[in-house]
């Protein structure tokens, strides 16, 4: 796995993405960030960005795993922002979430697409 995977986080754990519950959108959030963290720990030179809606409630514990917050705009806007300055600087970018919108926005910025379980499957190789 190489370059940045931009994640959209609350869409992920909503879509009931990497065997969320659904039942409770800040436990299951918090469940995402520990799973992907221990999913992230033998890849230190990957950069991952997990962007969630609303204020800042949650903290990464310094790993590959960087945590953004949407805080007063929409965490579609802030990947947008992260992929166009991604892609402008050369470095292959990858918007992960099942928001057709976002996703069709996100490669007419010069990023590539994946499904959350596409993304998972390749931090399992």
């Amino acid at each position: 796995m190489k370059g940045v995977y931009l994640l959209d986080a609350c869409n992920i754990v909503r879509a009931g993405s990497w065997g969320a519950r659904r039942d409770d959108d800040d436990a299951e959030s918090r469940e995402f960030i520990d799973r992907l963290e221990r999913a992230l720990a033998p890849t230190p030179r990957l950069r991952v960005v997990a962007v969630f809606d609303g204020p800042r409630r949650y903290r990464a514990s310094g790993g590959v795993l960087e945590l953004r917050f949407a805080e007063g705009a929409t965490a579609d806007a802030v990947i947008l922002d992260l992929a166009r300055a991604c892609v402008h600087r050369g470095l292959s970018v990858s918007v992960v979430s099942r928001d057709r919108s976002l996703i069709e926005r996100a490669e007419e910025e010069g990023a590539r697409a994946l499904s959350p379980e596409a993304f998972e499957a390749r931090l399992a190789r």
